[in-house]
């Protein structure tokens, strides 16, 4: 039987300190709020200050009895997530629990990132490797204190929006509009590609973690990493306002309702992260390297969160180590030095 997580099994966080991306909206300031209300202190890592900083306040304002910080990341540019990591490795001195929320979905094709990369894949796959990468020598250090570090990975169902993670046009824009409805798949297929190398990224990163040292012996360093799809959730928008990809404005606003009406609220699409990051049966029953997913009952309503077995192609070896290593190579260009992470 699948292992299932419930709220019930969040425990006290009393003296860990725990990293979001993304945590100034949606299911990561949820997960930012769930994580703190039991006693962890919380960074809330997001691209654009002043909203980062008006969020911290917000919620000291709502929540005096939790503990919260801002830090600057921008995903969308290589350099900028290995400063960002430096920057916290200098100012922290352990980091128990790393949340890789952060996402943008459904992104004009025209637009690429400051290192010409697609922007879903710069900001969802390349700029977490390098962020996550640059953390690892604070997130072992941890672990061989605690002996339990989690890193969880959010990633996404659209992983079946593709078969497979094609490289050969994620350096390439799309000529003219890159807005209009005939884009709207190759933009899906663009958020699929970043949700696939999420899930490929995290196995491989956690089979790196337990690989043998070059004494043979195996690493225990107690960092478990695991990736999730958080579900559908009603907040999220599709299109934006209208506009977008030729998505009228009035077809927007009634996809949202319906969304809302069969979607998870975002406190619940928040969970299965947060159970991922925090629950103890993750630790006693030493779960890595897995893929959960949110279960609702009858009323649609959140209920648990349970392992899903994606097949093969997600436990390839082969795949992960390709991707890994294209993206290392490609970090290597921007930055002329090797992975910031020294793996």
């Amino acid at each position: 039987m699948p292992l299932q997580l419930k709220e019930s099994d969040l425990p006290s966080l009393t003296s860990k300190n725990a990293l979001v991306t993304g945590a100034t909206s949606g299911i990561g300031l949820q997960t930012a709020i769930l994580l703190a209300s039991h006693g962890a202190t919380v960074h809330i890592a997001s691209r654009n200050t002043a909203k980062g900083q008006e969020t911290v306040r917000a919620l000291r304002a709502e929540y005096p009895s939790h503990t919260y910080y801002h830090h600057p990341l921008d995903l969308s540019s290589v350099s900028s997530a290995a400063e960002s990591a430096a920057l916290f490795a200098r100012e922290n001195t352990h980091l128990d629990i790393l949340v890789a929320n952060a996402g943008v979905a459904f992104v004009s094709v025209d637009e690429l990132s400051v290192d010409v990369l697609d922007k879903a894949f710069a900001v969802n796959h390349v700029g977490h490797f390098v962020f996550i990468s640059g953390l690892l020598p604070l997130l072992r250090r941890t672990a061989e204190k605690s002996g339990d570090v989690r890193v969880v990975v959010t990633s996404s169902n659209a992983y079946k929006f593709v078969d497979k993670v094609d490289l050969s046009d994620v350096a390439c824009r799309v000529p003219g509009d890159g807005r209009s409805a005939r884009h709207f798949l190759a933009a899906g297929r663009r958020y699929g590609r970043s949700k696939r190398a999420n899930i490929l990224f995290a196995m491989e990163l956690d089979r790196r973690l337990r690989a043998p040292d070059e004494m043979g012996r195996a690493d225990a360093s107690g960092v478990r990493v695991n990736v999730c799809h958080p579900g559908t959730i009603g907040a999220t928008s599709l299109g934006g306002d209208g506009g977008l990809f030729g998505i009228p404005v009035w077809t927007s606003r009634l996809l949202h309702r319906l969304i809302g009406v069969v979607g998870l609220t975002p406190r619940e699409g928040a969970m299965t992260q947060t159970l991922l990051a925090a629950a103890d049966k993750i630790r006693e029953e030493d779960v890595h390297g897995c893929f959960f997913a949110p279960r609702t009952g009858w009323n649609m309503r959140y209920t648990h969160s349970e392992e899903v077995d994606l097949g093969e192609w997600a436990r390839s070896e082969e795949d992960a180590k390709a991707l890994w290593e294209w993206t290392e190579g490609w970090v290597d260009k921007v930055l002329g030095k090797g992975n910031p992470g020294g793996e």
